[in-house]
């Protein structure tokens, strides 16, 4: 019975610690702008956010963000400057991007938040 519970324990804190399946998030609209990135991220689609954000006024820098050499994030350090100036920071390793999203929301009401994301 004890080897029972120890192998069941054991498996739930290995299936626990697995990495969560957490696509980037673009989604750009013209009365709502919301960027979530996690461990699956690239290099590629964070400057392609960057972009679309730039089209909507707003200047997303993420200088500081660190890449593996497969283009997948390592740290991500993102800073947000919204039109009217308002400003926004928030960085993450790679650990904690395995588990939840980092990034922003900001809304035509705006609504602006910044950093983990559900």
């Amino acid at each position: 019975m004890y080897k029972l519970f120890t192998i069941s324990m054991l498996l739930l804190v290995i299936t626990s610690c697995k990495p969560k399946d957490l696509p980037t998030v673009i989604d750009v609209q013209p009365s709502e702008v919301t960027v979530k990135f996690s461990h699956m991220s690239t290099m590629m689609e964070v400057a392609q956010a960057a972009m679309f954000c730039s089209e909507q006024g707003v200047d997303m820098q993420y200088v500081g963000s660190e890449f593996f050499d497969d283009g997948r994030i390592r740290k991500l350090s993102l800073q947000v400057t919204l039109p009217n100036g308002s400003r926004g920071k928030t960085s993450a390793d790679v650990t904690n991007l395995q588990y939840s999203y980092y990034g922003f929301t900001l809304s035509k009401e705006g609504r602006f938040k910044i950093g983990q994301l559900d």
